[in-house]
């Protein structure tokens, strides 16, 4: 993005017309949680994740989808942090199916993915 900005040069650091690039480090908003474009579930015009629930048991959570950045999305509502999401959930999957947690990321790097294994009663 082509910006403008002015800067205090009294010191004559800067030379007229020179170029530089600048990244700017945004702080973001700790009640947003990011999850795989994978993971989301399209239902009657709503999205939707399963998340792992108590006793190892698939939950449906309705989401509210903020900005969609390719290969994750934001979720603006219906989760937490500590919400661990199913990553690429089969289309047979339902609310109360049994599933087994696959593997836990590292402390702070969001939801924790659990693919489903096969459905148990």
């Amino acid at each position: 993005m082509l910006v403008e900005l002015q800067a205090d040069n009294s010191a004559k650091k800067f030379s007229p017309g020179t170029y530089c690039q600048v990244q700017f480090q945004l702080p973001g908003d700790p009640n947003l949680v990011q999850v795989p474009s994978t993971a989301l579930i399209s239902v009657d015009r709503a999205t939707q994740v399963a998340v792992l629930g108590d006793g190892d048991k698939v939950v449906m959570k309705s989401i509210q989808v903020g900005r969609d950045f390719g290969d994750s999305v934001e979720v603006v509502a219906g989760l937490t942090a500590s919400d661990r999401v199913i990553d690429s959930p089969p289309e047979t999957l339902q609310t109360g199916d049994q599933v087994q947690l696959a593997a836990t990321p590292p402390a702070g790097t969001g939801p924790a993915a659990a693919p489903p294994s096969a459905k148990a009663d």
